[in-house]
């Protein structure tokens, strides 16, 4: 499922990039950046809109074959249910 997030450092909240999830389950999302995170670094992810903000810890940060990186996004306070239309699908 690819869905359209936001993507808020936590420690400098003036650093927000919009994603694209690549895969998504209850607990996590690996997403596509266009810059690196460090691993343990917190973030919140949000809907386009600014709704059902989310506190995740960056678990990986692997760079991409031509630009951009790939992080894995542990969910920090619940599940989500990605279909309960919390976010975006993107067809």
């Amino acid at each position: 499922m690819a869905v359209s997030v936001c993507l808020i450092s936590l420690t400098d909240p003036r650093t927000v990039e919009r994603v694209l999830t690549e895969n998504v389950s209850s607990r996590g999302a690996r997403v596509i950046t266009k810059q690196r995170w460090q691993p343990g670094e917190q973030q919140r992810i949000t809907s386009l809109s600014g709704e059902c903000p989310l506190s995740a810890r960056v678990v990986y940060c692997q760079q991409l074959p031509h630009k951009g990186f790939c992080v894995g996004l542990e969910f920090r306070e619940c599940s989500v249910n990605w279909g309960e239309g919390l976010f975006n699908s993107v067809a």
